[in-house]
């Protein structure tokens, strides 16, 4: 599965828990939806996050949204079997999760120049693992990294 997420220039990733990711710029949410598409258009998220999406994006027919829950057909083990390409959308214990139960390919990383405050809650939490990036893509108001082969990390 691909995490694909946007961070602070100070390193978080929401404002709170209800965050409408209103600080993020036009051209993140426009890479996001270019490169969740390309992924196939499939996304697992939290009970949390996906009460929090906008009815837009929930509603359109080429989305696919799947709530993943801690056991069963609907965990993320077993979404990833089903769903190796789902982008994974959420805040950092949900994308923990996932990293943690091994079923996170690639990391997408957007930091932005904008800084947020933010409980520590909030923070990055892999930004004390990242490797060097395979690819680093600057824009005027943002840097892009891509983290592939996340499965060889030490953990």
């Amino acid at each position: 599965m691909k995490a694909i997420f946007v961070e602070s220039c100070n390193g978080y990733l929401a404002r709170g828990e209800n965050d409408d990711m209103s600080w993020t710029p036009e051209l993140d949410k426009k890479i996001f939806k270019l490169l969740t598409f390309a992924c196939g258009g499939v996304y697992v998220c939290s009970p949390h996050t996906f009460g929090l999406l906008p009815e837009k994006m929930r509603m359109d027919k080429n989305r696919m949204f799947l709530v993943a829950k801690r056991s069963g057909d609907m965990s993320l083990r077993n979404l990833n079997y089903d769903f190796p390409n789902a982008i994974l959308v959420g805040g950092p214990v949900f994308l923990q999760a996932a990293y943690d139960v091994g079923v996170i390919d690639t990391f997408v990383i957007t930091t932005v120049k904008q800084k947020i405050i933010a409980d520590e809650r909030y923070k990055n939490p892999f930004s004390k693992i990242l490797p060097q990036p395979s690819a680093t893509i600057p824009f005027d108001d943002m840097t892009v990294r891509i983290y592939n082969k996340v499965w060889s990390w030490s953990r």
